[in-house]
């Protein structure tokens, strides 16, 4: 549609740090809370918070890749070790969000380790 595409076309012509950005806006609208911090990554673009109805807090890890070629499993590994060394006194988390597409063998890793995967696909349609 041409909505997609006039939506498809804002994404691409994005900066990385722009990207990141806007991934805040898309995780912020599925209900997570955005932890604001400077200056920190280690491989942890995105961190946020949700209280749940039973009254569990999750933390929320988000690694972004704003590429044109598909992400693969060494982005899912890197996350997982982040994450690992990530301080939570919560249940963690973790997603990826690019603007381009995973690769077969992301997909596998990150169903493994129960890692939600957005691709350009799905931002598209939110």
């Amino acid at each position: 549609s041409d909505h997609e595409i006039k939506k498809a076309k804002k994404i691409h012509e994005l900066s990385p740090a722009g990207f990141e950005e806007k991934m805040e806006d898309y995780v912020d609208k599925k209900g997570w809370e955005v932890i604001k911090r400077n200056n920190y990554d280690g491989g942890i673009d995105i961190r946020a918070w949700k209280e749940f109805k039973n009254g569990t807090i999750k933390k929320l890890l988000v690694q972004c890749k704003h590429w044109k070629k598909p992400v693969g499993p060494d982005v899912i590994r890197e996350l997982i070790g982040a994450s690992k060394l990530e301080e939570s006194e919560y249940e963690k988390v973790l997603m990826v969000i690019t603007s381009s597409k995973f690769t077969f063998g992301a997909r596998e890793a990150a169903a493994k380790e129960n890692i939600e995967l957005i691709d350009g696909d799905k931002l598209l349609s939110a």
